[in-house]
């Protein structure tokens, strides 16, 4: 639907601007709850930090075979956490934390 300007559209956050008003058209920050939004943000920052252990650690290891998966692949932490786990440090003292 299109709203004129100074009028209010009919979505649920009643803002006034000229452009057409769709589903898509407003952020989904409105509908998702603070504690959600909360978990998603813990999730993605332990699935990045993962990531990027895991990746250094293939990288200084010369396993090339799981650079790409592990950076690709989107898992939630999953990935590299198998990586991390099935794949000891080579040499402790060498790797600095």
């Amino acid at each position: 639907m299109k709203v004129e300007e100074g009028t209010d559209c009919a979505c649920v956050c009643h803002h006034r601007a000229p452009f057409i008003c769709s589903p898509f058209s407003h952020s989904l920050s409105h509908s998702i709850p603070s504690g959600v939004r909360v978990a998603i943000g813990i999730a993605a920052t332990a699935d990045l930090a993962l990531k990027v252990v895991a990746l250094r650690r293939a990288l200084k290891r010369g396993d090339k075979g799981w650079v790409v998966p592990l950076a690709v692949l989107n898992s939630l932490g999953v990935l590299p956490a198998i990586y991390l786990s099935t794949h000891p440090r080579a040499n402790p003292h060498n790797e600095s934390k």
